[in-house]
């Protein structure tokens, strides 16, 4: 498993690249919706981060299941550095926020 480091303002990949499975993708949405199930009900902020990717026509065809393969997201592909934000209620990360109960619903996410 990847491992990752987050200092200095810096984004710091450890390792080059992930295997996400489909196996290992319907896992981690499973996660993903009881998550967002209790988040709505207590009103609490859900963070994600979220990393930016160029894409490739050969990424999007292995996406799409084209190719066979599956596709790589690494370093190469970064776009930027990663942004913080509530998945709720799309407000970008700050410490004040944090503090304070979510109060989106998420229609728009």
């Amino acid at each position: 498993m990847e491992r990752m480091q987050y200092g200095e303002g810096r984004f710091i990949p450890l390792g080059d690249q992930q295997e996400v499975t489909p196996p290992r993708q319907l896992h981690a949405e499973g996660i993903f919706e009881q998550r967002e199930s209790y988040a709505r009900k207590s009103r609490t902020h859900m963070w994600v981060v979220i990393v930016t990717h160029f894409a490739t026509d050969q990424m999007l065809d292995a996406f799409a299941g084209k190719t066979g393969e599956l596709p790589i997201l690494d370093a190469d592909t970064l776009a930027m550095r990663p942004g913080v934000m509530c998945y709720i209620c799309a407000e970008p990360y700050t410490d004040r926020l944090k503090m304070r109960r979510c109060k989106g619903d998420g229609r728009h996410v």
